[in-house]
């Protein structure tokens, strides 16, 4: 029996096919748009949804925000310098599936990264209010969650979002917890600090992933080309 015979509609059946799936979300931010979400930030929310919300800017994940217990952070008196430091170790992390807190994504993970200035003082507000509220609502855990609701109990892992949203519809830029993540690898090296310093503030395990997080931005680019203004000038 002969074969059938291949027509054009069996050769390209993926032709005019639409194929369904959300565009890539946008990665890049100004300074100007940071600035801007960050004095809205300020202006709307109280002081432990904006304690929260700097926690999640120092570039950790999400997952590593809201695993954070109130004994993840250690704040001691740093002498030579004559001011308070902060110590956040981050060694598990609470995503919609992991609920009681789980592993890290890689070993490279777990690390304590410092703070200091207005961060320790919003750190130390965060673990007096948890500890408050759930002593109130006789809330006896043996995770002590940083973040928690009126009733002394943990925030849904996805609260950190509903925050963020909130800021930014109020100025109309839109910014979600890994966006700040991608922001505080760019800024921090545009800034001149050692890659490899950042590289393990993020967690990351070589340099080629924190390179990866970081995006051209305008302020970059003005300073390359200051590099060879001179010249031009002659």
């Amino acid at each position: 029996m002969k074969p059938p015979t291949r027509t054009s509609s069996t050769k390209n059946r993926l032709r005019g096919l639409h194929l369904g799936g959300k565009p890539a979300r946008n990665k890049s931010l100004t300074n100007q748009e940071a600035r801007k979400w960050l004095a809205t930030a300020r202006r709307i929310l109280d002081k432990n949804q904006l304690a929260l919300v700097l926690t999640d800017a120092l570039g950790l994940r999400k997952g590593e925000v809201m695993g954070l217990r109130t004994n993840s952070i250690s704040i001691t008196h740093d002498e030579v310098n004559d001011r308070d430091q902060a110590a956040i170790k981050i060694d598990l992390q609470r995503t919609s599936t992991k609920l009681n807190g789980g592993k890290l994504k890689t070993p490279s993970s777990y690390r304590t990264i410092w703070v200091f200035g207005e961060m320790v003082g919003l750190l130390k507000f965060a673990k007096v209010t948890a500890n408050n509220l759930r002593a109130r609502n006789h809330i006896q855990s043996a995770n002590h969650w940083l973040w928690v609701d009126n009733n002394g109990e943990r925030f849904y892992p996805d609260y950190l979002n509903r925050v963020e949203r909130k800021v930014s519809k109020e100025c109309g830029i839109e910014i979600y917890p890994h966006l700040l993540r991608h922001y505080f690898a760019t800024a921090t090296i545009a800034s001149e600090k050692p890659q490899i310093d950042v590289m393990h503030y993020l967690g990351h395990k070589n340099l080629q992933m924190t390179a990866d997080y970081t995006r051209a931005t305008k302020e970059a680019s003005l300073n390359v080309f200051e590099g060879i203004n001179a010249f031009l000038r002659g």
